[in-house]
């Protein structure tokens, strides 16, 4: 063997190695899908080829799913072949690493009669560590970066909310009652205010709290809320039933 083939077959060696070293650890996904408005029925295929089949629907958590993957997840319609060189994702995830528990909130994208739906797909930790009870994560689905001062008077809380980036608000372990809710955006360098009002939160829940514009609206709060409650319960009840993966 010539010396430029002996130094050859020891770099393709090291650099397979330093691809696998690089690549990111296969990890098995826990996760429920909710959806801000209506339902979906999808696949989610993830990028090990490990596929399940999820519903989702804007009124609670979806039962808990579980695949196998490594950065990321995408979904397609129901029906879709996936071995098809024309199969298109309605929505894609990026796998945040180390995760136990995760939530996928299903925000529609708009589109023209003739195009298929398609989705945004932000991405929750989930777990009860990281989501405990007593807290509102609220989801801005305006188009404006949202100032908010959220809390009852003297325990008011600052929180800057961009579009489809979560934000948590802790309540109090003496809270009772309502939870006061402003919001402004920046209207020629100066903050308007376009919403005040008041959530009814449960201490003993979690809750997300979504965040609308509200339409040809000249007078009032320029915006609406809708919330989704639910209890956080330990890990280890969260366990998913059999499921069966989704024919290919």
């Amino acid at each position: 063997m010539s010396p430029i083939k002996l130094l050859i077959v020891p770099l393709l060696i090291l650099a397979q190695l330093g691809f696998a070293l690089a690549a990111p650890p296969a990890q098995k996904l826990n996760f429920k899908c909710v959806t801000v408005t209506g339902s979906i029925e999808a696949i989610a295929n993830s990028d090990l080829k490990k596929s399940v089949v999820i519903k989702a629907s804007c009124h609670n958590r979806s039962e808990n799913y579980a695949l196998r993957a490594t950065q990321k997840i995408d979904f397609y319609a129901l029906g879709t072949d996936l071995k098809s060189a024309d199969a298109r994702p309605i929505a894609s995830v990026k796998i945040p690493q180390k995760s136990s528990q995760l939530l996928f909130v299903f925000v529609p994208i708009k589109q023209t009669k003739d195009s298929d739906p398609s989705f945004r797909v932000i991405t929750l930790d989930d777990s009860t560590n990281k989501f405990p009870n007593g807290t509102v994560q609220f989801i801005n689905l305006t188009s404006d970066k949202l100032f908010l001062i959220v809390g009852q008077e003297g325990k008011t809380k600052k929180i800057t909310a961009n579009p489809t980036q979560p934000v948590a608000y802790k309540m109090a372990p003496d809270f009772k009652g309502n939870l006061p809710i402003k919001a402004a955006v920046k209207n020629k360098k100066q903050l308007e205010l376009i919403f005040n009002s008041r959530l009814f939160p449960n201490k003993k829940c979690r809750e997300l709290c979504f965040i609308w514009p509200r339409q040809d609206v000249k007078r009032g709060n320029k915006l609406r809320t809708t919330a989704l409650r639910d209890k956080a319960m330990p890990q280890d009840m969260q366990a998913s039933p059999k499921q069966k993966p989704a024919s290919r």
